[in-house]
């Protein structure tokens, strides 16, 4: 049995190590590759504008659970290497990203992300504890397709595909003995895994600078050691955000 899911691992390895590959790759031909000249109306609109600009920004949302959820109490506190938890299976998604745009239908984006799965309390050596949480943040390079960019409207819907990194820290934020300050300052549990990601959302241009966003992504993140007595913390986000809109500096924003 173990020796299978060692193999399932391996084999997951490889396939988000192409995936991740494949996009990074995807990513510098589109950006290294010359756009079409096209001729433009003397007046664009405001979604032609949107359409050829680039976006920092921001989203703000709900992460639900998908993965595992450890035990609330394992081993008899407060005996030394027991702990208590409180995760729920809905927690506040915060992520900042920039993208990239290619061209009216294809967008590149590295987007970081951030989720606190719940507190953490370590029952240490001598009746001491150590207090925390556990963090999840998704590191990503995604590529968003707008199917319907060639129509005129004033919403724009995307897919999108990614690849990168998922980082678990156990974080220590309050301790009450030496053994816990041991933890905090050298054994803080951490785990790192490749990945991919699969979603969609919805853009709306309010003006020429700023629009909106509605987006919802699968993350199947599974770190293949326990971290907190757990490997699966996949889970579905789902996000609004806003977007400020620009143009490089060879660009023509009319």
């Amino acid at each position: 049995m173990s020796g299978t899911r060692q193999e399932t691992r391996r084999r997951r390895l490889i396939l988000t190590s192409g995936l991740l590959a494949s996009v990074v790759a995807l990513w510098l031909i589109l950006s290294a590759a010359p756009v079409a000249a096209q001729d433009e109306p003397p007046e664009e609109t405001l979604n032609d504008l949107y359409l050829r600009s680039h976006q920092v920004g921001g989203r703000i949302g709900g992460w639900a659970n998908l993965g595992d959820s450890p035990p609330e109490v394992q081993g008899t506190p407060p005996a030394a290497g027991s702990f208590t938890t409180d995760f729920s299976g809905g927690n506040f998604y915060l992520e900042g990203y920039f993208a990239y745009r290619f061209n009216r239908w294809l967008v590149g984006e590295f987007s970081l992300g951030l989720v606190s799965r719940g507190d953490v309390t370590i029952y240490e050596i001598g009746g001491g504890s150590s207090f925390g949480s556990l963090n999840v943040y998704p590191v990503l390079m995604k590529l968003r397709v707008y199917p319907f960019a060639g129509l005129s409207g004033s919403i724009h819907p995307y897919v999108f595909a990614a690849g990168g990194v998922y980082y678990g820290k156990h974080s220590i934020s309050i301790v009450n003995s030496y053994e816990g300050l041991l933890r905090a300052n050298f054994g803080e549990e951490s785990q790192t895994a490749l990945g991919y990601a699969l979603g969609g959302g919805i853009d709306w241009p309010l003006a020429s600078v700023v629009a909106l966003d509605l987006n919802i992504q699968y993350l199947p993140i599974d770190f293949g050691d326990p971290l907190i007595a757990v490997e699966d913390y996949s889970s579905v986000t789902i996000t609004v955000g806003v977007k400020y809109l620009f143009f490089s500096k060879n660009e023509d924003k009319r």
